[in-house]
């Protein structure tokens, strides 16, 4: 069951209303086969990825989008693609800040 195939993901964009895919589907390497529902492996850098799993190249799982960085920031639905900041959080150089009020 296991397989240099089995993981393969794409990098996304977030924004204030929606994300959308950037990046191509890639294998990626560095994984560790836990059990029949589990798989582990690095991402390549810091951000939003849809991930899926195969251990045969053709036949894929569903989908998850993973947050892997700031997923305090925005407020999504995976189902509808959609996206929205929360109220109490600012963006600046791309980075999440709690807005603070005294």
């Amino acid at each position: 069951m296991e397989s240099e195939q089995m993981h393969f993901l794409s990098s996304y964009q977030v924004n204030a209303t929606h994300y959308s895919s950037i990046g191509e589907w890639i294998d990626s390497a560095d994984i560790e086969y836990v059990n029949i529902g589990l798989v582990s492996c690095s991402l390549p850098k810091a951000g939003y990825y849809m991930i899926r799993a195969s251990n045969n190249g053709l036949d894929y799982s569903n989908e998850v989008f993973y947050f892997a960085n700031d997923r305090d920031c925005y407020n999504c639905n995976t189902t509808e693609g959609t996206c929205a900041q929360r109220d109490n959080e600012c963006i600046i150089d791309e980075k999440c800040h709690f807005v603070f009020v005294v």
